[in-house]
């Protein structure tokens, strides 16, 4: 099942920790702050594994995509998606 994460992360070390924990996963990086996995997880708990990097001016957002979605701006990641 695939799963969205949005995160915001004003430390730059906190991002790159998140970077870091995220690259754990099956994953395509769709920008420095969005990503889109493959996982069977459940959402609580990717949700627990990376707040353990979060300081309290950061937040994270966590959503299971469903067969339906829409794409804008192509980023090669339709046929991944569709799998």
């Amino acid at each position: 099942m695939k799963k969205l994460i949005i995160y915001n992360a004003t430390n730059e070390k906190i991002q790159e920790d998140l970077n870091y924990y995220v690259k754990n996963f099956h994953h395509i990086r769709v920008n420095s702050y969005i990503w889109i996995l493959d996982v069977d997880t459940p959402v609580e708990k990717i949700r627990d594994y990376l707040t353990m990097e979060l300081g309290i001016s950061e937040s994270i957002l966590i959503f299971e995509l469903t067969k339906e979605w829409a794409i804008s701006n192509h980023i090669d990641a339709t046929y991944w998606l569709t799998n």
